[in-house]
This record gives structure tokens, C-alpha cells and sequence, in this order.
């Protein structure tokens, strides 16, 4: 097989993400470089063999909320911009964010929701509401502890309850800019 640059290739990984990447350089002998569109810095030596022989898998939630963050990362301050970096070239590499990571992407999330809605928490609410069937199963945990808030029955008065709002937010613009199809 002739690997050539810029080509998609899948490889074999050990999660239910996405498995595809981009070939760097595909002349080197039995391997080929590759590299990651999120973190196109960060390069990967496989050997040829290995490529193709598993078929593509799509993209999960975090890949998807990765890919929207990073999307409208002009929106995001010099710190936030360096989480990013850290989130984007551990999935490349890893394809799996630890719990705290996740919290940080979903933060990350939350600032640009923010931001797309001049901070509007209604509009926030609305758009989750719209959307509740999307909500992955953390996203409707903290739906359901926060029911009140989505109906109007209770207050927000808390800055935590803002962000968890617009962290949801982010989820669901991030779901609805790439949807999943029904497994």
C-alpha cells in the first residue's frame, strides 16, 4: 500500500472514538507519521501495516465538543487557549479524557456558549430545553439536579448555576453542529 501525504487512514484504538487520522509523511519505509487535525503538531509513527485494516468509527461527544471549541477558540482568553491545547493534545494521543479534563472541555464549552449568547442565561435555557434529548447521560444528570431552573420554578443565584447552565449550553451547540446518528 502506498501511503500518501494528506491521506486519512483509521488505526486500531482501544476506545469507541473516532480512529481516523491524517498522514504527515507516508515514505518511511514499513511506517508512516501521523498526525491529528486537532493537534496537528504532535505526530504518531505507526507502522503501515497497521493502517486500514479497521473501519472508521465517528466521532463521540468529546470529540465533538473538542471540535466546536476549537472552532470558536478566538473567543477564548490566553489561559483558555493553553487548556485547550493541553485537552486537544491529550485526546490526540490518548483519545480519552480523564473526568477533570472533561470538566475543564466542558467549561471551555460553556465560555463560548456564553459568548455566542451575549450571555443570555433565558436563551441558554431555552436552547437545553429544546434540545434535551441530545443531552449525553452526564449532561441530563445535571439537567435533572437543575430542573428547577430549566422550568422557572426556582432562581438562579448562584455564578456555579450560570456555568453549569452554559456548560450545557456548549454541549448541546456542539451536538447540534455535528449530530450523531442513532446507534
Amino acid at each position: 500500500m502506498t501511503n500518501q501525504n494528506n491521506n486519512i487512514v483509521t488505526v486500531e484504538l482501544d476506545s469507541n472514538v473516532s480512529n481516523t487520522y491524517k498522514i504527515y509523511e507516508g515514505n518511511l519505509k514499513d511506517k508512516s507519521l501521523l498526525f491529528h487535525p486537532l493537534f496537528p503538531s504532535c505526530f504518531i509513527l505507526k507502522d503501515n501495516n497497521e493502517l486500514n485494516y479497521k473501519t472508521a468509527v465517528i466521532k463521540d461527544s468529546t470529540e465533538r465538543s473538542i471540535d466546536f471549541v476549537v472552532s470558536n477558540k478566538q473567543l477564548l482568553n490566553h489561559d483558555s487557549l493553553q487548556d485547550l491545547e493541553a485537552v486537544c493534545l491529550l485526546f490526540s494521543v490518548k483519545r480519552v479524557l480523564s473526568p477533570k479534563l472533561k470538566n475543564v472541555l466542558s467549561n471551555l464549552g460553556g465560555i463560548i456558549a456564553s459568548y455566542k449568547l451575549n450571555n443570555n442565561v433565558q436563551e441558554a435555557i431555552k436552547i437545553v430545553n429544546t434540545n434535551v434529548g441530545i443531552l449525553d447521560e452526564f449532561n441530563l444528570m445535571w439537567y435533572n439536579n437543575l430542573k428547577k431552573l430549566f422550568n422557572g420554578t426556582r432562581a438562579i443565584t448562584t455564578k456555579n448555576q450560570r456555568s453549569s447552565i452554559f456548560n450545557m449550553t456548549g454541549f448541546v451547540l456542539a451536538e447540534l453542529k455535528t449530530p450523531t446518528i442513532t446507534k
